[in-house]
């Protein structure tokens, strides 16, 4: 109905387009953009928009092309070079990927946008000190960068780096993206390094509630659990996350955690 008002209103497609994707219809929400911008005068939003529910959607061809119409219409804006850089890592293509990453932080120096996402492409190129700084330069510019703030808390955390730095970005990201289960996950996988078990049980649960059948969560739920001795509960979710991913980075520990548990509750049942 608000299209039938406004056949252009990009914030109406747009979240029309969203609705569709979170129930599931890709394909629709990339459809419903189409037949739309058939009966308007399509502009650089359109075209981005386009390329955004190609790319969730896995229609990258599109994406790319949606994405190099808006760069067309729109030279001097920086957001269809970002969409073609985010489509690049979707399909693994880091150098691509990096190529816009350095267009964008040499167009627009002074975006944290620009140098989250220098710092995501060098991620995809396992350049990861660089990718720090990026993601530094992010945080020096903008200390609302949600994503630059998680990435770094990740990345001090899997690096074995500065732990008391990991927890103060990590706390950072989830105070700006609170529903944010990745984020939460993170930040509990933080206080867990850091021995805070009861504190890592609180937000490993949020990341498990929101989304239980990411592997990942349920294993650091149950490495949690087991650090607590709640060994029943352990159990569950270490064989949950080998159900859901037999070939979890973290396998081999979800066994060994497991086999521990088995014994102990064997011994204390003789």
């Amino acid at each position: 109905l608000g299209l039938k008002a406004d056949p252009a209103g990009i914030e109406i497609l747009r979240v029309l387009a969203r609705n569709f994707i979170v129930e599931g219809h890709n394909d629709q929400a990339v459809n419903r953009v189409l037949a739309q911008m058939k009966i308007i005068k399509p502009t650089t939003e359109h075209y981005l928009l386009l390329g955004d529910v190609a790319r969730v959607s896995g229609q990258l061809p599109n994406a790319r092309e949606a994405f190099n119409k808006a760069l067309t219409m729109a030279p001097t804006s920086p957001f269809p070079v970002l969409g073609l850089l985010q489509t690049d890592l979707a399909d693994g293509r880091c150098e691509s990927a990096d190529n816009y990453a350095d267009q964008l932080t040499k167009s627009w120096p002074t975006s944290a946008l620009a140098w989250t996402w220098r710092g995501v492409t060098l991620e995809c190129l396992k350049n990861y000190g660089a990718a720090k700084r990026s993601y530094e330069k992010a945080l020096a510019l903008d200390t609302n960068d949600a994503i630059a703030a998680h990435n770094l808390a990740r990345r001090e955390l899997l690096d074995g780096g500065d732990m008391s730095r990991a927890l103060t970005w990590a706390l950072r990201a989830r105070d700006l993206q609170p529903n944010n289960p990745i984020v939460a996950d993170t930040l509990g996988w933080v206080y867990f390094k850091l021995g805070s078990f009861h504190f890592a049980e609180g937000e490993v649960k949020v990341a498990v509630k929101i989304d239980p059948a990411n592997a990942t969560f349920q294993y650091h739920m149950g490495a949690i659990y087991n650090e607590e001795s709640n060994d029943k509960d352990a159990l569950l979710a270490l064989r949950e996350a080998l159900r859901l991913n037999p070939k979890l980075p973290e396998a081999d520990d979800a066994k060994r955690r497991i086999e521990e548990i088995k014994d102990r509750l064997s011994s204390s049942s003789q």
